[in-house]
């Protein structure tokens, strides 16, 4: 009898289980389906575009990247991503298809501020190389799709957790995937660079940002001077 007892609670045990297991399955199913269609969504309500093929911003890329980004030239972005959000902030996206994964997208997409301001750099034939970019904050490490052969972009990030997330192939591969070198130095931006030789950087990028505002220390009359110094 007890024996009888033991299998069917065994029995009953295993089917509970069973559609625990299935049930899990399903959520998390649900939950890949829900978020990519809302990125979808949200994409196609933006109706963000990437720049028409003849664009310096394309230009300015890597050439694998400019490639990459001309099969694309002119057509309204909705491909599958994934992103980081902090709070109200969102830090970064990236294509997760292989043959897009590094292009630049978001604030920094090509056609955007940053875009042109490298697109112009590197126009300029009088313009030293850029061997040398400092960027302060680090998101999921977008910018690092501008660096080229040769060149070494450094990124200061405060928060540990940012780069462990941005370091994870698994959730985005700007870092790794770079043409040029990216390192990566955890602890406050502005004492890191005061600490940085005068004129080592060929341009520092100030991208920190806490609840959609740049933090107050990196707007000081000395941060700017700082940075002034740091670069050459």
């Amino acid at each position: 009898m007890r024996r009888k007892t033991f299998d069917a609670l065994a029995v009953i045990g295993g089917l509970i289980l069973a559609v625990v297991l299935l049930v899990a399955g399903g959520l998390l199913l649900w939950g890949h389906g829900f978020v990519n269609d809302q990125v979808h969504t949200q994409l196609a309500a933006q109706k963000i575009y990437f720049p028409p093929a003849s664009s310096g911003a394309i230009k300015a890329l890597p050439a694998t990247d400019a490639q990459a980004m001309t099969a694309h030239a002119g057509q309204q972005m909705t491909l599958p991503m994934h992103e980081l959000h902090h709070g109200t902030t969102l830090h970064g996206l990236q294509v997760t298809r292989p043959s897009e994964r590094r292009l630049p997208t978001s604030y920094y997409h090509p056609s955007g501020p940053i875009g042109r301001l490298f697109a112009g750099l590197r126009a300029d034939r009088e313009h030293r190389p850029l061997d040398e970019v400092a960027v302060v904050g680090l998101g999921v490490g977008t910018l690092a799709a501008y660096a080229q052969p040769g060149e070494h972009f450094t990124f200061f990030e405060i928060d540990p957790a940012i780069v462990r997330i941005a370091s994870d192939p698994a959730l985005f591969s700007y870092l790794r995937d770079c043409a040029g070198t990216a390192s990566v130095a955890v602890g406050d931006g502005r004492l890191a660079l005061a600490t940085a030789p005068d004129a080592h950087f060929r341009l520092i990028v100030i991208d920190a940002f806490g609840s959609d505002a740049v933090p107050v220390h990196l707007l000081t009359r000395e941060a700017l001077a700082l940075d002034e110094t740091d670069t050459s």
